[in-house]
């Protein structure tokens, strides 16, 4: 079992169990002294020589207690010491903390005892919360706002600075809780706020998040608020719309600007071909850096870079060789980013040994690589199973005054997942321990690493006790997470399983539905023969593809022409292929091959030649499949009680031409 420790637990115990050493009194002075006084007189002499303490670590180690000079913060308890004495032990123990700067006993002393009873002093809250997040501490500071006892009257810029620490710290659900928060104390948000939140926002990556869409929202909150913009938020406008799909709407902000006063500049342009090129449309980048030309703009190194890397995800890394030779005649001198990119294109075409020459022509260059360069190099060495290989780089970031992140580590384990998953993780448990020793605690990326091991490992139990063990350790699932388990219910042919999940997806705040998700539970429905729901859920597929400036889901649609196939309805098989052309999506080999198992089962000559046609428009190669046509002449003709024996005709000839088959699966029917 993989564990993960959190934080200290401090138990409160009774003052008349607290071994502290005691000054003695004389008989007299015992006698008519108050112990109560006697106390506070301690503490208020020993608070006086403050500076003398020479170790910054404030916890008594007999008791496990955060301490000031040897006073326990346990003989502080309402219940043994009167109420005023209490409050002014409270202030001034707290006090004491964050003068020495010990923000983590300070914290916890706050938040244990400053709130008990509604005995937290205000402005001692807003002191050690200021202390927090000048000193850059979210988590903190997040604990000390919860425990404010009015938090309603913190000014503004705490507000503004706790909501930059949020997203810096990738806390984007709770950034907007502090947004609401803002609002909720009577502040209206300015652009500056606005605009922070946006950027932030836009910055999380993860798959199916909602909050692209949310920073769109936001966006349009502002365009139409009294707020007068300049072209900084307008340039943040741009990128909302360009990262959230909305490109058209994108393109009519170089005209704003000029209509506003403002020139639209090269920064503009580039967040223009960004939003292009991320979803795959090099063609519509290309057109921007035209349109940049054309507004007597030059264009820079981030504007090249963000093209080549528009051609590598693009799988084009002949055009992303094209357009650095061409920049390099423009006068552009490639940069650590650029050699970067074109080492990723290469890893993700299995060409590490390309990949690590590139390396090499980037260090003569006079660069030196960074932490993206070493985790792509990385992952080209767990690409090939070298992990020797994967683990040397690793410490030769070191060596360059690096330190690895997540990203970095979650690569390392996928690729002792993919060896290991099997038999106990034993690498994968020594390296999350390495992880945590460097201060990563796991978070939900790391835990969709291991689940998308066990997914592929076909182990359901195993994804089943590693979710569950996500949960318990506090770490909320992603759209990444959601969908692993759909898939899971999906190969059990669980229906009610996925149904269970989408609905969790989908009121997740963390989380948002995406495409593959959608396409998974198209899958499902197909599989368990449910074709009108499937149907239902294609058109939703459909149009949330349209919606967000993605291609019409093959998947979706493949996995109802399957659906048909299995149960031999050739006419609506069919029908759902044709609309899939007409609404311009571009078939598979996978979607191409059910529709002929499925001419072969049902005797269809004529509508194989159709299929294969399709695929020679589509621009595959055609030539075996229409060899396999003429020799399955004879099949065609069958009676369907052979189906059996014509799936397996057909299956032995791809086999003999070299295409995919199952002819020596053991589960073939």
């Amino acid at each position: 079992m993989l564990t993960f420790n959190g934080g200290v637990c401090v138990s409160a115990k009774p003052l008349f169990l607290c071994k502290q050493r005691r000054r003695s009194l004389s008989g007299r002075k015992r006698r008519s002294v108050n112990v109560v006084a006697t106390r506070t007189s301690r503490l208020t002499s020993k608070a006086k020589r403050a500076p003398s303490i020479r170790s910054p670590n404030l916890r008594d180690p007999a008791n496990n207690s955060v301490a000031i000079n040897g006073t326990s913060a346990r003989e502080f308890d309402g219940d043994v010491v009167g109420g005023d004495v209490a409050r002014a032990s409270v202030k001034t123990t707290c006090s004491t903390l964050i003068q020495r700067r010990s923000w983590n006993e300070a914290t916890q002393y706050f938040v244990q005892y400053g709130g008990e009873g509604g005995e937290a002093d205000a402005t001692l809250g807003r002191e050690l919360l200021k202390g927090l997040c000048n000193e850059g501490l979210f988590q903190l500071a997040w604990k000390t706002f919860n425990a404010l006892p009015d938090r309603q009257s913190l000014p503004y810029s705490m507000y503004q600075k706790l909501i930059s620490l949020a997203l810096k710290a990738e806390s984007y659900s709770t950034a907007l809780k502090l947004f609401r928060g803002m609002r909720g104390a009577g502040y209206q948000p300015n652009k500056v706020t606005y605009c922070t939140l946006i950027s932030g926002l836009l910055k999380s990556r993860r798959r199916g998040s909602p909050h692209v869409q949310i920073a769109y929202d936001l966006w349009k909150e502002l365009e139409g608020s009294s707020e007068q913009l300049d072209a900084a938020a307008l340039r943040v406008g741009c990128n909302a719309c360009s990262a959230s799909g909305k490109l058209e709407e994108a393109w009519g902000f170089p005209v704003a600007m000029r209509r506003l006063g403002f020139r639209p500049d090269t920064r503009l342009y580039n967040i223009l071909m960004k939003g292009h090129c991320q979803r795959g449309n090099t063609e519509s980048g290309l057109k921007v850096l035209k349109a940049m030309k054309g507004a007597g703009l030059q264009p820079d190194r981030v504007t090249y870079n963000t093209l080549i890397y528009g051609f590598v995800m693009n799988g084009d890394l002949s055009r992303a060789q094209a357009c650095l030779g061409s920049a390099r005649r423009e006068g552009f001198t490639p940069d650590v980013r650029t050699y970067t990119s074109l080492m990723n294109g290469l890893v993700k075409e299995d060409n590490l040994r390309e990949a690590m020459a590139v390396f090499e022509e980037m260090k003569a260059a006079g660069w030196t690589p960074n932490l993206v360069t070493f985790g792509t190099l990385i992952d080209g060495h767990v690409r090939e199973n070298d992990m020797k290989g994967a683990r040397a780089l690793l410490e030769a970031i070191s060596s360059h005054n690096l330190r690895p992140n997540r990203i970095v580590y979650n690569t390392l384990l996928r690729g002792y997942c993919s060896t290991s998953i099997v038999n106990g993780l034993p690498e994968v448990v020594n390296l999350l321990k390495e992880m945590t020793s460097n201060g990563l605690s796991p978070r939900v990326d790391t835990y969709n690493t291991i689940l998308s091991s066990a997914l592929r490992s076909r182990d359901p139990k195993s994804v089943r006790q590693i979710f569950e063990h996500m949960l318990s350790s506090g770490v909320t699932p992603d759209a990444v997470t959601f969908t692993i388990l759909l898939k899971i219910y999906h190969k059990e042919g669980n229906l009610e399983g996925c149904e269970r999940i989408f609905r969790k997806m989908v009121e997740s705040p963390d989380s948002g539905v995406d495409i593959v998700a959608l396409n998974a539970l198209v899958a499902c429905h197909a599989l368990m023969g449910r074709m009108e729901d499937a149907e239902k859920l294609l058109d939703e597929a459909n149009d949330f593809a349209s919606d967000n400036g993605l291609p019409v889901p093959v998947e979706a649609f493949g996995s109802v022409i399957a659906g048909y196939a299995n149960v031999n309805d050739m006419e609506n098989a069919i029908k759902a292929f044709r609309r899939f052309y007409q609404l311009g999506g571009q078939p598979d080999v996978r979607m191409f091959e059910v529709l002929l198992k499925l001419c072969v089962r049902k005797g269809d000559r004529g509508v194989a030649r159709k299929v294969i046609r399709a695929m020679e428009f589509s621009g595959m190669d055609i030539a075996k499949y229409s060899v396999w046509l003429e020799k399955s002449r004879g099949s065609l003709h069958r009676s369907s009680e052979n189906q059996k024996d014509q799936n397996r005709d057909l299956e032995r000839f791809k086999f003999w031409v070299g295409l995919p088959n199952e002819y020596y699966n053991a589960d073939w029917p």
